[in-house]
């Protein structure tokens, strides 16, 4: 996908499980900043958050008298899509964001110099990302909410990145 430099997965508990950029296709990071990636990443969570609710994605949430509540966290309000669309701009990228009903997000980190991203098109990336990442997510070895350790996975996502 044109100007994509990185794919995403964060976990239930805002840790990121998985990120690949494009420095890690082309082998050189001269090209972007890792670090960079990460604090956009983190910077549009903060978006995500307040579009899914506050109850979103909390553990041990407390109720208005400050007892920690016995519910599990709520689901997000109003729309059942898991795309929720830029939630991030910065002067150099674009961050967009899917949330899948089992608490994990997935950002996608544009080049913002690039043009417009048509939004099917974003849409298709991410059935890309939430495909692969259910595919990795379903094999007996691997540990749901720790980091995805899927060659398969890793492969993929590269391939997402090297086609931009």
């Amino acid at each position: 996908m044109r100007g994509l430099r990185c794919v995403g997965v964060i976990g239930p508990n805002n840790a990121p499980l998985h990120v690949t950029t494009v420095s890690d296709v082309a082998g050189d990071a001269a090209d972007t900043d890792a670090n960079a990636f990460l604090h956009i990443l983190h910077c549009a969570l903060d978006e995500v958050e307040a579009r899914l609710g506050a109850g979103f994605g909390r553990a041990d949430a407390t109720d208005s008298q400050g007892q920690a509540g016995t519910s599990a966290p709520t689901a997000p309000q109003g729309s059942k899509d898991p795309f929720l669309g830029m939630v991030f701009p910065t002067e150099a990228h674009a961050a967009y964001a899917y949330a899948t009903n089992t608490r994990a997000v997935f950002v996608l980190v544009f080049d913002d110099t690039a043009g417009p991203f048509p939004e099917p098109d974003v849409r298709r990336a991410f059935a890309f990302v939430h495909d692969a990442f259910a595919d990795a997510m379903s094999d007996p070895f691997a540990t749901p909410g720790a980091r995805v350790e899927s060659d398969r996975f890793t492969r993929k996502m590269r391939s997402l990145l090297s086609a931009a």
